[in-house]
């Protein structure tokens, strides 16, 4: 192990830091800061693959029969992934707790990352390479095209990220990071383990 001595870097990792991080970054662009708009994008496209990866350890805990190792980090490739572990990740779930007595119930919420949120990785990536201004070639105009498709200009990307940051927001909500279900078999799975042992004993 290694001993640290000294001052660290401190950086916040984290879904949420990265929205946080995105926010900000939006903010800048609006007051002119026009590389503020690249940032956002990185922010958004790392903050997804946090959320992805999270939800694929929370998984992978609840899940003994899958042990193989994640070394992806394109959002379609860790979707797939997660889908392979758990079936139920892309349906959305609540979980309703009423403990015995006066204590007041809660609500957990499982909100899954749909094709939709790894569609919207790759759109991310287009603003992370010198080729976003060979295909954009009117980037710099100071007005939105509304094209669907390029040329586009950094304020059409502008309303993009805040699309994407919307999106993702919502995603944030979730206090689950796996499926509830799958919590359930674990524990009737632990159950059943522990009636043989008492029937053999």
């Amino acid at each position: 192990m290694l001993a640290f001595k000294g001052k660290v870097l401190r950086h916040l990792v984290g879904f949420s830091h990265s929205l946080d991080r995105a926010r900000n970054h939006l903010k800048r662009f609006d007051e002119g800061n026009y590389e503020y708009l690249f940032y956002a994008a990185l922010e958004l496209r790392m903050g997804l693959e946090n959320r992805l990866y999270d939800y694929i350890s929370a998984s992978i805990k609840d899940n003994k029969k899958f042990s193989k190792q994640i070394k992806e980090y394109s959002a379609s490739k860790l979707l797939k992934i997660l889908s392979e572990i758990d079936p139920n990740a892309l349906i959305p779930a609540s979980l309703a707790i009423y403990p015995m007595g006066k204590e007041p119930g809660f609500l957990k919420e499982f909100i899954p990352i749909m094709k939709k949120h790894a569609e919207y990785y790759g759109k991310l990536n287009a603003l992370l390479h010198y080729k976003f201004f060979r295909d954009n070639d009117f980037w710099f105009l100071n007005e939105r095209t509304n094209n669907k498709s390029h040329p586009k200009t950094l304020l059409d990307y502008r309303d993009f990220l805040e699309e994407v940051l919307k999106e993702f927001e919502i995603l944030n909500e979730g206090t689950l990071t796996a499926h509830p279900i799958i919590r359930f078999e674990k524990i009737f799975s632990d159950l059943d383990e522990d009636d043989d042992k008492r029937n053999r004993q």
